[in-house]
């Protein structure tokens, strides 16, 4: 009778461990159900386009890359002319040039292809890139200066990631090359503005430029002087 009963708690014994891996299976663990991020989010964040510290996870359409690109490349040449209206810095006035000439080549480009393509767009900045300029309107010179460096740092780190998620994951194969083509003239403006002069050829040449008018305004002394009868 013994030797029944031990057969019989053994058996038991094997049922019950049974039951409770198959509770495992049909059933995840609260840490395993937590660890999983919720739909529509990435990284634990919202997948919103747009923001100060976009994800580089995140995946972006073509449409909302023109559209960004776009407000963006405006902001940048809008604050670029008002620096130099009013800054006294000649290196600032340069640095503003150059970013101003660059992303206005770029944005004619970024239209014309949104044109091709039937992406519609506006000549206004979106909200955010709005209220940077305002904000930059309404302070004097010095202050001015100090707060579009610090806009500008700030943009550019923020355009690098956009134009590095679109190099890659863009499906327009025009939209892919033009943000490869502007990528690095993203990162030689950021290179500048945090005091690389080997990323200055734009304000050298425009130093040069100045240079040369000055001479061309200057009197030859080599050359005989007319005299008048």
């Amino acid at each position: 009778m013994s030797c029944r009963f031990l057969i019989t708690a053994a058996a038991v014994t094997v049922v019950g461990s049974m039951s409770l891996g198959q509770l495992g299976l049909d059933e995840p663990s609260q840490q395993q159900q937590t660890a999983q991020p919720a739909a529509g989010q990435v990284g634990g964040q919202t997948g919103q386009t747009g923001q100060m510290g976009m994800t580089g996870q995140q995946q972006i359409s073509d449409r909302d890359f023109v559209r960004q690109a776009a407000s963006a490349g405006q902001f940048e040449v809008k604050s670029a002319k008002l620096v130099q209206d009013k800054a006294d810095d000649p290196q600032i006035k340069q640095h503003a040039r150059r970013i101003e000439q660059d992303h206005e080549r770029a944005n004619q480009e970024l239209k014309q292809i949104a044109k091709n393509k039937n992406i519609e767009l506006t000549e206004d900045m979106d909200a955010r890139h709005q209220r940077l300029y305002d904000q930059l309107k309404d302070q004097d010179k010095e202050q001015l200066v100090q707060t579009w460096k610090q806009q500008m740092q700030q943009a550019h780190r923020e355009n690098i990631q956009l134009f590095q998620r679109a190099s890659t994951q863009l499906q327009d194969p025009e939209l892919k090359q033009f943000a490869q083509k502007q990528l690095p003239i993203l990162q030689q403006h950021q290179a500048m503005l945090q005091g690389d002069r080997s990323a200055q050829p734009a304000g050298a040449q425009l130093g040069q430029d100045q240079d040369k008018e000055k001479d061309q305004d200057k009197p030859d002394m080599d050359s005989p002087m007319q005299v008048n009868p």
